[in-house]
């Protein structure tokens, strides 16, 4: 690859590289915020009736975890952009 196509494939990877960052820093907070979070996101869970889980996370050694992180956002997107949405939780 030149420098010019490896250049615009950076910049094209951009917005996925900044979303995995995001939903990388959702998962960890909501794991490591036992007392404010967590008990957030279980209600929230069961408000819009949805499995008690919690958010798979991205391992580097864990085969497929990315595509298990990215799956369950996708399942799950009601229920983070409700916890994102709320400003008591200061996820925005």
């Amino acid at each position: 690859m030149t420098v010019e196509e490896i250049e615009e494939l950076e910049v094209s990877i951009l917005p996925v590289r900044v979303m995995l960052t995001k939903l990388r820093q959702i998962a960890f907070t909501i794991k490591n915020s036992t007392t404010i979070v967590l008990p957030e996101w279980f209600l929230t869970l069961t408000e819009l009736g949805l499995k008690s889980r919690m958010i798979p996370r991205d391992v580097s050694t864990r085969w497929n975890s990315t595509f298990d992180m990215l799956n369950f956002a996708v399942n799950y997107k009601p229920a983070i952009n409700s916890l994102t949405a709320n400003c008591d939780m200061k996820m925005r």
